[in-house]
């Protein structure tokens, strides 16, 4: 049977209040977001449904997910560095995974992050261009990136 993928969007984030919050580096949640979170939590009618958990490794798309859906049973969750946003923005642009490792711990698996995954510029795999966009999509697609790591 095929799997069922339940996609949830960030909760609101500081860079979401107003334009020039868009150049704050990897942005917290705003209290509006966590309730937002909070709100999915109580709401969300699948929690027993779910198997693992998967999210770009932005801070706002972690702490979603943990704040939404996390559990104990479910951690880690599998940071995919093939999910970030699509922009060279600030406020799109990650943190190097030892401050992810240091900030989440054992709640978060970092190992499928690269280490230039925080790189925007032409020669990396995450400019935001419709052509590398294309790729990631259909490497975040691909049966060994949604597999359990090994």
């Amino acid at each position: 049977m095929a799997p069922t993928i339940h996609l949830i969007r960030h909760a609101q984030g500081v860079h979401n209040l107003s334009f020039e919050n868009e150049s704050i580096h990897d942005p917290d949640l705003t209290e509006l977001g966590l309730s937002q979170c909070a709100t999915v939590r109580e709401t969300f009618p699948a929690h027993d449904k779910l198997t693992r958990l998967a999210a770009s490794p932005m801070r706002r798309t972690l702490h979603t997910c943990i704040h939404s859906v996390g559990s104990e049973r479910l951690y880690p969750v599998v940071a995919l560095d093939v999910l970030q946003e699509v922009s060279a923005s600030g406020c799109d642009i990650g943190s190097p995974v030892e401050r992810l490792t240091a900030e989440f711990g054992s709640k978060v698996d970092t190992s499928r992050v690269r280490d230039v995954w925080t790189d925007k510029g032409e020669s990396s795999p995450f400019e935001p261009t419709l052509a590398k966009l294309t790729a990631r999509a259909r490497e975040a697609a691909a049966p060994s990136v949604t597999s359990p790591a090994t």
